[in-house]
């Protein structure tokens, strides 16, 4: 793609693990590394294994020093069932590497599912269980030099750069809980009218609902739309639209007014709409297949969905912009090699 300049008065490097290259190099100076990275593996198993509860579970924790020398001791995983599903984790390693190079192997889904299973013996997961895997970056301060456990950032951390580096104009943050996100986005913003002079408007993210959150009673709106029989969707379906669009389920049902096709389920899944996916490039600027079998929909959360479903979902993202055969087979492609580790 084309590359352009963006002029502006303040900059928020809000770039989650890649702050540090974000910044390298800034005004052509050689900036020091902020931020270390831990690694962080969960794992998708295709088994209920706990029931309607969740779990901690003490597991075991080994660690070789460079000097040879080991140390051993317990750890907490945590076992969470999820849509019929076992979500297991968490296994945290220090990294060093390059984050756009970075991919979870074979190898560490491995050692982390034995782990596991001298944690719940019971449960015996076999390796063919192990349905997906969820691997990403936290922030961290190090590693315990007695012990090698990672030790993760327990608060945000915002940097003003024309303190630290005598360099204007830019905000570095970054989060480390999901849960206080919110008030460090609030607390950016602040800083940000503060620099350039200005009174920070009154926030109201405190009290303004997300977007389908327009809901009191979830369970007497959840029990209205799957007893409605007017669109002609399953109780699935309907289950499905009303947890993830919330109020704004009409915005997906929409589609099914002006031609029923979009109501039709998609090959594979019994739950999520054709209209979702088309939802998800006129409205959620989806432009990868692994967007919508990804992050706009939960056909892919779990697992690879499968040759069927994911041609099908190429051919309806192909016609909205205008894949050829060739894009749409690279897509499929692209997609399945997600669900298989490094060696």
């Amino acid at each position: 793609g084309d590359s352009f300049e963006i002029k502006t008065k303040m900059v928020v490097n809000d770039g989650g693990p890649w702050v540090d290259k974000i910044l390298a190099g800034l005004n052509g100076k050689t900036m020091p590394q902020r931020f270390t990275l831990s690694s962080a593996l969960n794992l998708v198993v295709n088994r209920d294994i706990m029931g309607k509860y969740a779990a901690g579970i003490s597991g075991p924790y080994h660690h070789v020093f460079d000097d040879g020398s080991e140390y051993n001791a317990f750890r907490m995983l945590f076992f969470s069932p999820w849509r019929g599903k076992t979500i297991i984790g968490t296994n945290h390693l220090p990294y060093a590497g390059d984050q756009d190079e970075y991919k979870v192997t074979e190898a560490e889904i491995s050692d982390f599912l034995k782990a596991v299973n001298t944690a719940h013996p019971g449960a015996n997961i076999k390796r063919e269980e192990v349905t997906y895997f969820y691997g990403g970056f936290l922030p961290m301060t190090g590693t315990n030099p007695k012990t090698g456990e990672v030790q993760l950032e327990r608060h945000y951390k915002m940097l003003d750069h024309s303190k630290d580096d005598n360099i204007d104009g830019i905000i570095t943050t970054v989060g480390v809980k999901y849960t206080t996100a919110r008030d460090v986005a609030k607390k950016t913003i602040d800083l940000v009218f503060e620099k350039m002079g200005k009174k920070s408007p009154k926030c109201e993210t405190e009290t303004t609902r997300l977007y389908g959150g327009e809901i009191d009673k979830f369970d007497d709106f959840l029990n209205r739309n799957v007893q409605s029989k007017s669109n002609g969707l399953n109780e699935a379906a309907m289950k499905h639209l009303s947890y993830n669009y919330g109020s704004e389920l009409g915005d997906i049902l929409f589609y099914g007014d002006k031609d029923k096709k979009w109501l039709e389920k998609i090959p594979g899944s019994d739950e999520v709409i054709k209209a979702e996916v088309l939802h998800g490039v006129e409205e959620e600027m989806a432009l990868k297949l692994s967007d919508v079998i990804l992050r706009r929909t939960d056909l892919g959360s779990a697992g690879n969905p499968g040759e069927e479903t994911l041609k099908e979902v190429a051919d309806i993202m192909g016609k909205q912009l205008g894949w050829n055969d060739s894009r749409r087979q690279q897509e499929v492609d692209e997609v399945k090699e997600i669900y298989i580790p490094a060696k």
